[in-house]
């Protein structure tokens, strides 16, 4: 069995037992002088690894940085036909996952008005692109929030 395998059939053992998403699961003692080193491992919503220094796995819903994830390209949704010609507007707010490259890798609807508005929010949403947040000088996967407002022109 890999460290892997065997490091997701632990968090799964401790999802059972009722840790609760964002916990810290392990905690490594201080190194090179530091008193709080960052968790190894922490357990997300969706109860996936989360390693530090790996990009393959979507991060914590929280990650601190230091500098913030900057826009270098803005996509903006195309309004769907049906509702344009119903003149009907929505408002959708989407979670984008921020890799380290500042590609989107993952696009989710958290919040909507409409659901027949959130395919197209989330399609745009990975069209975005970003200068990565950091954290001591190094590029850190992290999710931003975009909201979308579809709206008519009179």
């Amino acid at each position: 069995m890999s460290i892997r395998s065997t490091l997701v059939c632990v968090v799964l053992l401790l999802n059972l037992l009722g840790c609760s998403p964002g916990r810290k699961i392990l905690q490594p003692g201080p190194a090179h002088g530091e008193m709080n080193s960052p968790p190894l491992l922490v357990m997300t919503d969706s109860v996936q690894l989360h390693l530090l220094g790996n990009d393959s796995l979507p991060p914590p819903q929280f990650v601190p940085y230091d500098i913030d994830p900057k826009v270098l390209v803005r996509a903006t949704p195309e309004y769907p036909a049906p509702q344009m010609h119903n003149g009907i507007q929505a408002d959708v707010w989407i979670m984008v996952w921020v890799n380290i490259n500042g590609h989107v890798s993952q696009s989710v609807v958290f919040k909507s008005t409409d659901d027949d508005f959130n395919s197209a929010a989330a399609i745009a949403g990975f069209k975005w692109e970003f200068q990565p947040a950091q954290i001591k000088g190094k590029p850190v996967s992290t999710w931003i929030e975009i909201p979308f407002r579809f709206r008519l022109k009179n």
